[in-house]
């Protein structure tokens, strides 16, 4: 009797120990209360996002921030691989995302978050959050050049006709 109970906790083992890691894991706890939303900013400003989440099992949820474009999020069914994928190209790890000093060629990234939490060394309850887009502003419309318009072609700093301008001169020696 004791060798048969043996075998079988030894074949227990084995089939547990086949099963992928957060097989396990609560499905649909981790509630994303805020999604990110999308941000527009001048090149050289700072672009910020923030995510709200909450879970019943855990007040200790992870963040991994990530530009989607490099992400695969279609297949799912390993926690760990997804999340070491992830944090290869990981932006942040908190509930505020902070991009400094932003420019013009990071139009357009898409930007996600993974929020999950860990209960004994096991990831659990992984959840994504919707894509933000950032946009950039181009920066010719930071500097201004004076030149002659007419007063009904709009530039980027407004709808202005000069007629006359007098520049200061300098004479020859």
């Amino acid at each position: 009797m004791k060798k048969r109970v043996i075998s079988c906790l030894m074949v227990l083992v084995l089939l547990v120990s086949l099963v992928p890691v957060g097989a396990f894991a609560g499905f649909g706890d981790t509630e994303i209360t805020k999604q990110p939303i999308d941000v527009s900013v001048d090149v050289g400003d700072t672009a910020t996002f923030t995510i709200e989440a909450k879970n019943p099992n855990s007040t200790d949820l992870k963040y991994i921030w990530f530009d989607a474009k490099q992400v695969n999020t279609d297949n799912i069914n390993d926690y760990d691989s997804f999340v070491k994928e992830a944090e290869k190209v990981m932006l942040g790890s908190k509930k505020t995302l902070s991009l400094e000093n932003v420019t013009e060629d990071m139009d357009g990234m898409t930007i996600r978050c993974a929020v999950y939490y860990t209960k004994l060394l096991v990831r659990r309850d992984l959840t994504l959050s919707d894509a933000a887009t950032l946009h950039i502003r181009p920066s010719e419309c930071k500097v201004h050049t004076v030149e002659k318009v007419d007063a009904v072609a709009p530039t980027c700093a407004s709808a202005v006709s000069y007629t006359h301008l007098t520049l200061p001169t300098t004479e020859r020696v």
